[in-house]
């Protein structure tokens, strides 16, 4: 279509205040005379509203002197009937400055694989975008509805620099990623289904620690909630059935002292009834998701590349089988990410920002980020704070942030959670091997050319080495009156007395 015909041409209304508020110009939609009837179209904008069971497409043309006008506006059916009719009628409409949508659910991606698939030339320009985003720029004040909203989103379209693409992967990397994410929500609800249990025993008195990740502790629910007999008759039945089938019983020797004060509960009818759906339904959730993450798990073994970057995430401390699974299936495509920061802020691991001239302050995390690598980055984070293992680098980072800054532990988890996302970013981006004293051994190098570029010399004083023997000494004679708290901290406070030495006298650490 090189020109417009009057019949199909319809005027646009004009901006409100808002809308050009908003960047769009007074000029992008005006009133035209005839004589521009005749210009030529420099290129087409094509916006959809995507619904379940609709499309709503709008045509908007930029003329050569930059003004917009609407050419068509109809509604297609979101099947695969509907979708051949629409790529039907965008054939004639060339050249397109961008096919614009935002992302529905699930229900964009057919439009979005059949647009790929018939203008493979044009893939670039095919813009699923979030919806979020969308509105920010195209909101209009008292028009809501969908002719309107496909209209704008065509207007948009024009609008290069405003445009951010969503990631769309295969249907095969959906379906994998919907495994890993049944996983977890599978976990929320067992996580459920152990506190609701452990509330209904609390109702009546029932205080026993129940370990339901202990293979022991199953077994005694299951024969507890399946007779009417207290918790002690299901205990030495339990042992009992062991005894018979030669297995061992020092697990449940072990917590044989704890029956005492509710051993001899029995539970009402009516509750032992409620238990018993709740530990069933336990049990189906846990098989659920055992089947789940093994699923995943071998999704990733099959895939040679995806098998080396696992194995190089386990590396990390913190990270175990489900938060690695987690990662890799969640990014998709992680060479998308050009800078750390962007890995980072779609973590939703690092605070918003809000600055104003010289002042600025840091708010709460971003929630409209992907809260299952989220969640794991965080999991992954508070085994490290928790443990503060300064055996490597992260458990030192958090050490001093925790105990020496003194900082808040949520402040401290997320703090730790970012150094994460940038080492993940690290090992799959950038290619990097990890190396979990990477930091130590830089700081002690800087140390050691410290010292030789002041003392030509990395040897100990004289001081140094009498201190060291003097220590040695008080160790071996008083030995006998340690034991292995007051040794730890004996040692630890020696060594810090050496270090301080050795940096007042120029000493490497």
């Amino acid at each position: 279509m090189s020109e417009i015909s009057r019949k199909t041409l319809r005027l646009v209304k004009s901006p409100s205040r808002k809308t050009r508020e908003r960047g769009f110009g007074e000029d992008s939609s005006r009133h035209i005379d005839e004589k521009e009837l005749e210009l030529k179209v420099a290129r087409y904008g094509v916006g959809f509203d995507v619904h379940k069971h609709t499309i709503v497409t709008c045509i908007q043309a930029q003329l050569q002197n930059a003004t917009t006008v609407e050419i068509a506006n109809h509604t297609f059916s979101n099947s695969p009937n509907g979708l051949q009719e629409l790529v039907s009628f965008l054939r004639k409409y060339t050249p397109v400055s961008h096919y614009l949508m935002e992302c529905t659910g699930v229900y964009h991606l057919p439009l979005v694989y059949i647009l790929r698939e018939t203008f493979p030339e044009e893939a670039k320009k095919i813009v699923p975008m979030n919806p979020l985003m969308v509105h920010w720029r195209i909101a209009e004040l008292g028009v809501k509805h969908d002719k309107a909203d496909a209209r704008d989103i065509a207007l948009l379209s024009f609008y290069d620099a405003l445009l951010r693409p969503s990631y769309i992967g295969s249907p095969h990397f959906y379906n994998v990623r919907d495994t890993i994410r049944s996983y977890h929500k599978i976990q929320t609800q067992l996580t459920r289904l152990k506190n609701r249990i452990t509330r209904r025993l609390d109702s009546v008195n029932q205080k026993f620690p129940f370990e339901f990740s202990s293979e022991w502790s199953i077994e005694l629910l299951d024969s507890y909630f399946s007779q009417t007999w207290s918790l002690e008759d299901a205990f030495n039945g339990l042992i009992k059935v062991k005894k018979e089938e030669g297995r061992s019983i020092k697990v449940l020797q072990k917590h044989q002292k704890e029956l005492i004060g509710v051993g001899m509960i029995v539970l009402p009818d009516e509750l032992r009834f409620l238990l018993q759906l709740d530990f069933a339904r336990f049990l189906n959730e846990d098989v659920a998701a055992s089947m789940l993450i093994r699923e995943a798990e071998k999704q990733i073994l099959n895939d040679q590349d995806l098998q080396l970057f696992y194995q190089q995430l386990l590396d990390i401390p913190g990270i175990g089988s489900s938060t690695a699974i987690t990662v890799l299936l969640e990014l998709g495509d992680f060479h998308r990410f050009s800078r750390w920061q962007s890995l980072v802020k779609y973590c939703g691991v690092i605070p918003t920002v809000n600055k104003s001239g010289n002042s600025g302050s840091k708010g709460h995390v971003n929630r409209f980020t992907n809260k299952f690598i989220r969640s794991a980055l965080s999991q992954a984070a508070s085994s490290i704070v928790n443990r503060c293992d300064r055996s490597h680098d992260l458990g030192e980072f958090a050490y001093r942030q925790r105990r020496v800054r003194k900082l808040p532990y949520k402040k401290v988890l997320m703090k730790v959670a970012q150094k994460l996302a940038r080492i993940i970013y690290s090992v799959l981006v950038d290619g990097v091997q990890y190396n979990a004293h990477h930091e130590t051994m830089i700081k002690r190098k800087k140390l050691r050319d410290n010292r030789l570029q002041k003392k030509h010399t990395l040897l100990e004083t004289p001081k140094v080495r009498a201190l060291k023997r003097n220590i040695q000494k008080f160790l071996i004679s008083n030995y006998e009156y340690m034991n292995s708290t007051s040794r730890y901290h004996l040692i630890s406070g020696c060594k810090r007395i050496i270090r301080k030495a050795s940096s007042m006298e120029g000493e490497t650490p």
